[in-house]
C-alpha cells in the first residue's frame, strides 16, 4: 500500500497516469482502494506439450483445422535467421494488412509489437497459401531452459479468412507450433 501510494505520487509528480498490468489477486483490492478501474486484457492457456495430441473428439476441431488448411495447399514452416531476414518485407505486408483491417496501429506497451529486429531473434512459424504467400505468421519464445514456449505476435492476412482463403490459419498456426 505504502509503495503504491509513492508511486502514484512521484507518476503525479511527473504529470503521468499509471497502468497497473498483470497484477496479483491480492492487489486488486488495494489498487481498487486507490480508485484504479479494471477489465481484462487478453487471455493465457497452458498446454502440456508431453500430453498433447489430435487423438479423441476433443481434438476434433485442431484436426479439422490442420486438414482444411492442407487440402487448401497451406503449408507449415519454421523460419530462422537467414530465412527469416528474407521473409521479413512479406510478414510486414501481412502485419500492416491485418493492421488496416483491424483498424488499428501497433501498441507496443503489453503485447508484441512488427519490429525487424526483435522478431529476428526468435524463430518465426510461418503458413504458407497454396500459391507461396504467407498466409500468417507468429514469433516463437522459448524459455532459456527449452521447457517452455509462447507465442507472441501473431498476425494474418486478412484475405486467408475469407472464402476461398485458407480459412483457419490461426488454429492451423497454434497446433502445428504445439506438435513442433
Amino acid at each position: 500500500r505504502r509503495l503504491l501510494a509513492s508511486f502514484l505520487s512521484h507518476a503525479a509528480d511527473q504529470d503521468r497516469d499509471v497502468v497497473l498490468y498483470q497484477i496479483s489477486t491480492a492487489m486488486i483490492p488495494v489498487a481498487h482502494d486507490f480508485g484504479f478501474s479494471f477489465f481484462k486484457l487478453g487471455e493465457e492457456g497452458i498446454v502440456d506439450l508431453r500430453r498433447f495430441d489430435l487423438k479423441g473428439n476433443k481434438a476434433r476441431k485442431w484436426r479439422n483445422a490442420l486438414n482444411r488448411v492442407e487440402k487448401a495447399g497451406g503449408r507449415f514452416e519454421i523460419l530462422r535467421e537467414g530465412a527469416l531476414r528474407a521473409a521479413l518485407p512479406e510478414l510486414r505486408e501481412v502485419s500492416d494488412a491485418w493492421l488496416e483491417k483491424k483498424r488499428g496501429a501497433e501498441k507496443g506497451f503489453s503485447i508484441a509489437r512488427f519490429d525487424e529486429e526483435y522478431l529476428m531473434r526468435f524463430p518465426c512459424a510461418v503458413v504458407y497459401d497454396a500459391a507461396g504467400r504467407v498466409a500468417g505468421f507468429s514469433n516463437i519464445l522459448t524459455a532459456a531452459d527449452g521447457e517452455e514456449i509462447t507465442v507472441d505476435l501473431m498476425r494474418y492476412r486478412p484475405e486467408a479468412l475469407e472464402d476461398g482463403g485458407l480459412g483457419d490459419v490461426i488454429e492451423y498456426l497454434f497446433v502445428r507450433i504445439m506438435l513442433f
